[in-house]
C-alpha cells in the first residue's frame, strides 16, 4: 500500500472505531462499504450524515475526482486530519477540521461553473495520449484552458494531473484557510479540535535475491 493512502487509513479507522467500536474493514464489512464507495461513513450506517474523512500536512485539503465531487446531491461532513512529519518513520495528527457542505453551497463552492463545461474538460484530458510526447502537445491546450475555468471557482479548485506516463487526472481542492478562498473566511461553519494520533510507517519489505 503506498505510504499516502497507509496514514490516511490509519486516520479514518481511528476516527471509525471512535464513532462505533468497529475498526474500518470491520465497519467496512458490517456495512457492506466498499473502499471505494461514495463516503466511508454513509447516512445510516451508524452515522446520521455522510461522513468523508481527508488528511493533510498542510492548508491545502485534496478531495479527489472533481465530477464526483461536483454531482453530490447530499448533505456530506467533511472530517480532515491535519499532521506534521515528526520524525523520518512517524506522523503526528494534531488537528482536526470538520465542515458540511451541502447542495444549495453550489454556487459557493464552485463558483459559476458547470458540470458539463467541467465534464468537457474532464474527457478532453482523459483523452490525451499516454507517453511524454502527448503530454507535451496537450499541455499547450489544457494549460490555457484550466486557467480560464479557474476565473469562475468558488472554494473548491480544479487540479489537473498529467505526467509522462498514463496518469489523466482531473481533481479538486480546498483551503483551510485563506483571506479570498478559505473555507474558515468563508460562511460555512468550520470547527476545530485538537487531536494527538500518532502513525508509524511499517518496516520496508526488502526483496529477496
Amino acid at each position: 500500500m503506498a505510504e499516502v493512502q497507509a496514514h490516511g487509513l490509519f486516520y479514518e479507522s481511528i476516527r471509525i472505531k471512535e464513532e462505533t467500536g468497529l475498526n474500518k474493514d470491520e465497519y467496512n464489512d458490517k456495512y457492506g462499504i466498499s473502499y471505494t464507495g461514495t463516503y466511508d461513513m454513509p447516512k445510516g450506517c451508524a452515522s446520521d450524515v455522510n461522513k468523508s474523512f481527508k488528511t493533510t500536512d498542510g492548508n491545502t485539503v485534496y478531495f479527489g475526482d472533481v465530477l464526483r465531487m461536483m454531482s453530490h446531491k447530499d448533505d456530506v461532513m467533511h472530517i480532515i486530519g491535519r499532521w506534521k512529519q515528526e520524525t523520518r518513520k512517524s506522523k503526528r495528527f494534531h488537528t482536526e477540521y470538520e465542515v458540511v457542505t451541502k447542495p444549495e453551497d453550489y454556487s459557493l463552492l464552485w463558483g459559476s461553473l458547470t458540470y458539463e463545461e467541467v465534464e468537457e474538460y474532464v474527457n478532453y484530458i482523459k483523452s490525451i495520449p499516454h507517453g511524454k510526447e502527448g503530454q507535451e502537445q496537450a499541455k499547450l491546450v489544457w494549460e490555457p484552458w484550466v486557467r480560464k475555468l479557474r476565473k469562475k471557482r468558488g472554494l473548491f479548485q480544479i487540479n489537473t494531473k498529467v505526467d509522462s506516463d498514463d496518469q489523466r487526472r482531473v481533481q479538486c481542492s480546498m483551503l483551510i484557510t485563506n483571506k479570498t478562498w478559505g473555507i474558515k473566511e468563508s460562511v460555512l461553519e468550520l470547527k476545530e479540535r485538537k487531536i494527538d494520533y500518532l502513525y508509524s510507517s511499517p518496516p520496508r519489505k526488502r526483496n529477496k535475491k
